[in-house]
């Protein structure tokens, strides 16, 4: 959308966004049925955005900087410390070690309170 809006033509937008332009042609058509209106007017000079356009571009802008300032921030943050635990719903490689050795969790937790 703002390579569209900068270019005023889909045949100079789609090579900077990495695309044919049909590719590019098809996405907006897709972007403007989903959204219910025209954001361009199709005229012989190249695209010239519609008060719907300039709004998506306005927001567009808006979501752009606030996913910037959010990778930022994220980068910045205190990384962890000590070990991490992969999320891909199985056991980490300690955990595996301690089912391979025959520990159950019931046998460190009972060995901790001093139920044996």
């Amino acid at each position: 959308m703002r390579k569209l809006m900068q270019q005023h033509g889909i045949a100079h937008a789609a090579p900077l966004c990495n695309m044919s332009t049909m590719c590019a042609s098809r996405r907006l058509q897709i972007l403007e049925e989903r959204l219910g209106t025209m954001l361009f007017y199709r005229q012989k000079s190249g695209l010239e955005p519609t008060a719907a356009g300039h709004v998506i571009d306005g927001h567009s802008s808006r979501i752009l900087e606030l996913m910037e300032d959010m990778v930022l921030t994220a980068q910045e943050a205190p990384q962890p410390i000590g070990e991490v635990f992969e999320n891909s719903g199985r056991p980490s490689r300690k955990a595996e070690n301690i089912l391979k050795v025959g520990i159950s969790v019931r046998d460190v937790s009972a060995a901790v309170k001093g139920d044996s």
